[in-house]
């Protein structure tokens, strides 16, 4: 039995000339740090180079190797995006209950800026349909093909190559944090070292620090329902 070929991939192969941006985040769940998105732009070929250089989802590689496979994604990929959402950004959109709509409108400008053919996406939310609809309605272009599917980061190199870059950029910024602030840990609330830094700045009464996501539920454990309200 041959390699399975989406069917994305297989229409990219039959016209060279059509391209397939492919979209996702980093760091939708920390309590510490930047949601960072990026969008890929690849046409066959590239994809093709992705998968030769071994470009994975970025959660199953080591951050070494996700340094490596970046550098690799930069050099394959001449067109991709990247952007930084900070922590003030996100609160704004999660106290309205609307992070999705984050994700959506920035993927949205990306369409905008790289104008591709295809659009692939790790979906939010169980199969996908909800976020297939906001992106439909907000891109509103009945010529784009859009598949938001479970998983994608793992089944579609081009969304593998955005999942390494976002990745990335966002390891740079936490260390960049690190290097300022302290240890810090890895950003995300089950972490300890994380837990104890929030911890200690609570006990020394100084203003949140900017990369702080304030209208997380850890903030709110750890300062009070009432003080978090203040911060």
């Amino acid at each position: 039995m041959g390699k399975f070929v989406p069917p994305v991939y297989e229409t990219l192969a039959m016209a060279p000339g059509l391209k397939a941006l492919g979209v996702d985040e980093a760091g939708r769940g920390p309590v510490l740090g930047p949601l960072v998105m990026a969008g890929v732009l690849a046409n066959s070929q590239q994809i093709e180079a992705l998968e030769s250089v071994g470009v994975a989802d970025s959660k199953k590689l080591s951050k070494k190797r996700r340094g490596e496979l970046a550098i690799e994604v930069r050099r394959i990929i001449p067109e991709y995006s990247i952007r930084v959402l900070e922590a003030a950004t996100v609160d704004q959109y999660r106290e309205r209950g609307h992070l999705d709509h984050l994700e959506v409108e920035t993927t949205v400008s990306m369409v905008k800026e790289l104008a591709p053919d295809w659009l692939v996406v790790d979906a939010l939310g169980a199969g996908g349909s909800t976020h297939h609809r906001r992106l439909t309605q907000g891109i509103g272009q009945p010529d784009l093909h859009i598949l938001a599917e479970n998983g994608a980061d793992a089944k579609y190199a081009v969304v593998s190559a955005a999942s390494l870059l976002a990745k990335t950029v966002r390891d740079e910024m936490m260390l960049k944090i690190g290097e300022t602030f302290g240890e810090v840990g890895s950003g995300y609330p089950s972490d300890s070292k994380t837990v104890r830094f929030l911890e200690d700045w609570r006990d020394s009464g100084r203003p949140l620090p900017g990369f702080v996501r304030k209208s997380w539920a850890t903030v709110e454990r750890i300062w009070g329902p009432k003080q978090r309200r203040l911060l």
